[in-house]
């Protein structure tokens, strides 16, 4: 049994792009970026990852976060992805890999107005990709904590699964 710890922080007030995993040491990104429309408005954001641990040995970091600050104009994703099983490592980043593109297959105005249906569509299409990609996920996976952030309408979607998320 191992355990690892993910965390990614956010806030719009004034709170990483990709960041893949790291080997066995604690792994820290902070970026900030900037609204083009109005520069008082920026997203500020800092996630950190350290891998797991076992008495017997050293793990690999199973962990993937990603930050997409600027998905669309008016919606960020946050998501931490906890990789499980000796190819979790390599499932967790096929899996944040895809989510964006996923997301974004459906419509920029469905992800604003009806949410629920796109992350619902989005995960099964993500999952039929996975079972297709040949990744060997007999006994690996992942588990995620995602978060779709609406600047417009102020709103965050959450879909948390043995991850932390960290909104303010």
């Amino acid at each position: 049994m191992g355990c690892s710890t993910s965390q990614i922080a956010a806030s719009t007030e004034s709170a990483p792009k990709h960041l893949d995993k790291a080997q066995n040491k604690p792994n820290v990104v902070q970026d900030t970026k900037a609204d083009s429309e109005a520069a008082s408005a920026s997203i500020r954001f800092a996630a950190v990852s350290e891998p797991g641990w076992t008495t017997s040995h050293a793990k690999i970091n199973q962990d993937v976060v990603l930050a997409v600050p600027d998905l669309t104009e008016d919606i960020s994703l946050f998501a931490v992805f906890d990789g499980h099983g000796q190819f979790g490592h390599q499932v967790a980043a096929f899996v944040a890999g895809a989510l964006p593109k996923a997301l974004l297959a459906q419509g920029p105005e469905l992800l604003k107005s009806d949410t629920t249906t796109v992350i619902r569509q989005a995960s099964r299409t993500v999952e039929s990709a996975l079972r297709r990609s040949g990744l060997k996920t007999a006994y690996s996976g992942t588990t995620a904590t995602w978060a779709i952030v609406n600047h417009e309408e102020k709103t965050v979607s959450l879909l948390s699964l043995d991850c932390e998320l960290i909104l303010s």
